[in-house]
């Protein structure tokens, strides 16, 4: 980031889109971003940057970010039902990413109802420590987690550890497959929650996130 630059100031950061100012050559630039989150501001402020640096109006900047659509499952809303419950899909699948997913969530609404597929038996194995350590700092009081079974792509792997032992390290729900998923959001979930669906590899995770908004519909 140049001297010229100072970095973005937040505004607000959801329950639908983050807003900030990005300093720049003494003039502000505003960020309006149609995803949630401190990350995704982060992210907006890097790419004007880069679109100011190479001589791209400010008008120009300000005008296309607000138009950004949005990634597939990077905090994607599925959809919000009658009762106010806003259903999320993200490809969270590390420590970080998790972390960044869950307190975006924890900003918009005053519960949360998490769950989260390991991508893989070596991964789970190498992120339990971590998670371990995490989760139980970041979950407040009344949020909810659930771990759902590892997903498995094939091959010769180690499956020597499963998911319910994932759980039990922070005494959290575990899934043992994907209906067993949506029974316990159902049951879990209550009017103005936020529930925040996280995975990586596994291509039914979409439909998976599609089908707990049809259960709570």
């Amino acid at each position: 980031m140049s001297a010229a630059t100072t970095p973005s100031s937040p505004r607000a950061l959801g329950p639908g889109r983050a807003t900030g100012l990005l300093r720049w050559h003494g003039s502000d630039v505003a960020l309006d971003v149609p995803q949630p989150g401190l990350h995704n501001l982060e992210n907006a402020a890097a790419a004007a940057l880069v679109a100011l640096e190479l001589g791209i109006p400010p008008g120009d900047v300000e005008r296309l970010l607000a138009r950004f659509p949005g990634v597939a499952r990077r905090f994607e809303t599925i959809g919000v039902t009658r009762a106010g419950i806003r259903v999320i899909d993200d490809f969270a699948h590390n420590a970080e990413k998790i972390r960044a997913a869950l307190t975006t969530a924890q900003a918009a609404a005053p519960r949360v109802v998490a769950a989260f597929q390991p991508h893989g038996f070596g991964p789970a194995r190498f992120l339990r420590g971590e998670l371990r350590e995490l989760l139980p700092r970041l979950l407040r009081r009344d949020d909810r987690f659930c771990y759902a079974e590892i997903f498995y792509a094939g091959g010769t792997v180690t499956r020597d550890l499963s998911s319910r032992d994932l759980a039990a390290d922070i005494g959290g729900a575990y899934a043992p497959d994907h209906a067993a998923l949506v029974r316990w959001v159902a049951g879990e979930a209550r009017p103005g929650d936020m529930v925040l669906l996280m995975g990586a590899r596994d291509p039914e995770l979409p439909r998976l996130a599609r089908q707990v908004f049809a259960a709570l519909a």
